[in-house]
């Protein structure tokens, strides 16, 4: 009783670091883009106006935003939008209140003149609805820590996540950023908690169907959840042949091949702009995605070779401060006040050499600890997590820019929790628990 007292004032005050700095975090032009975005909740709850909603080849004439609005709905993910849309209705603003979409290529006092800027109240209280979900993150956080080695490593793998810098900055402001962190936590939460017993036969169709509904939440939240949800079904399928669970495999097996319909559509069903051509969509997404990485690169400056994409790699983990913007425009004149308030608040998180040496270190050993630890599946789950995101932000991320390392930002610090476990000396055994 007095640990899990202690282990929930330890988390609350984990919670209050990420909320203190919400109000602080620098301005960022796709917090604009974002918000103008959040109309599509009073058009879909209030309205019910589907029309406007699904993706239209020619877009609506009665429009005449609504090509740029199609364009965004393509891109990014539902949940995060949601969220602002009813974070503002509840305080009584509505769609006619929000900002225009923010202008890149144009300076400050221009987006100002077009009105891409919200108002101090639209921000703020968007701005608290990220960093709750942020924090929510980091109680889940916890309690992977607790799963994977016990309490030791929770409060080692909580603490490390809530000091990193990019987590605290793209977790406060009101982007995407905050959504996929807490359901890529929740999703890799629910799969510690269902591998051995999906396995093992009891519950089956619960725990599936679980795993289904986070997974589709985390990719409703951005795209690039799907990167954690093929961690998630490769560590069950890997579990189950150490495990050698094969007499009850049939029954699981079928509930596995069903997890990505349940998935696909809790997606689908958030995804209005899909809903009128789908197969299209499917192709659409990942090529418009594409166009944008390249776009990006080409106009910011890419990695010119393998190499320095793992030199970026390991310094967005491991030693980078805070990236307030990626853009080449002017900012630092622009937010440059905003920059130093932040930096002075002493919420922005731990950076330097010294935390870069100590994260490494911890990351290290973890990664050898884990190989010994009794709890294979929940570990299993972790390690598949790592290494699917490694891959994949090594391979996709042509530029150095910090919020797409976020997915591998969340696993790296799990294991950096195990180097700390509950009991020094473990070792694996035959039938161990998840």
């Amino acid at each position: 009783m007095i640990k899990r007292f202690a282990s929930g004032c330890y988390v609350g005050l984990l919670i209050l670091y990420v909320l203190a700095g919400c109000r602080s975090v620098p301005l960022h032009g796709d917090e604009s883009t974002i918000l103008y975005m959040s109309s599509d909740f009073e058009a879909l709850f209030a309205r019910g106006d589907l029309r406007h909603l699904e993706y239209h080849a020619p877009p609506l004439a009665d429009d005449a935003q609504d090509e740029a609005k199609q364009d965004l709905r393509v891109l990014n993910g539902v949940i995060s939008k949601y969220v602002y849309g009813l974070t503002w209705t509840l305080n009584g603003l509505h769609a006619s209140d929000l900002n225009q979409q923010w202008l890149w290529g144009f300076d400050l006092a221009t987006n100002q003149a077009h009105g891409a800027i919200p108002s101090d109240v639209l921000l703020f209280i968007c701005r608290w609805a990220s960093g709750l979900m942020t924090a929510l993150s980091v109680a889940l956080m916890f309690a992977i820590g607790w799963r994977a080695g016990g309490w030791r490593t929770a409060y080692l793998t909580a603490f490390i996540y809530t000091m990193m810098p990019a987590i605290l900055l793209n977790g406060r402001r009101a982007v995407f950023e905050s959504a996929l962190l807490l359901f890529s936590v929740l999703l890799i939460y629910v799969a510690q908690r269902a591998i051995g017993k999906l396995w093992g036969g009891r519950n089956v169709i619960l725990y599936g169907s679980l795993i289904g509904v986070a997974a589709g939440l985390t990719i409703a939240s951005k795209h690039t959840g799907v990167i954690v949800f093929a961690a998630v079904l490769a560590a069950l399928y890997l579990y189950a042949l150490i495990m050698q669970r094969f007499s009850k495999m049939i029954v699981a097996g079928v509930a596995v091949l069903c997890i990505p319909l349940i998935a696909a559509a809790v997606f689908l069903a958030l995804n209005v702009s899909w809903w009128s051509n789908p197969l299209f969509m499917v192709f659409n997404v990942p090529r418009a995605r594409q166009q944008l990485l390249n776009g990006q690169a080409d106009a910011f400056g890419k990695y010119t070779d393998m190499g320095d994409r793992a030199i970026g790699l390991a310094a967005e983990i491991f030693s980078a401060p805070p990236q307030y913007f990626e853009s080449n425009d002017d900012w630092t004149h622009w937010i440059g006040d905003q920059i130093a308030r932040y930096e002075a608040s002493g919420l922005v998180g731990l950076s330097g050499i010294a935390w870069s040496l100590i994260v490494f270190a911890l990351f290290a050993i973890g990664l050898l600890r884990a190989i010994r630890l009794r709890r294979v599946g929940a570990v299993l789950v972790v390690l598949m997590w790592l290494l699917a995101a490694s891959v994949s932000v090594y391979v996709l991320t042509p530029l150095h820019w910090q919020r797409y390392y976020l997915p591998l930002i969340m696993p790296v610090c799990v294991v950096c929790g195990m180097a700390i476990t509950a009991r020094w000396v473990t070792v694996a055994k035959p039938r161990a628990v998840a």
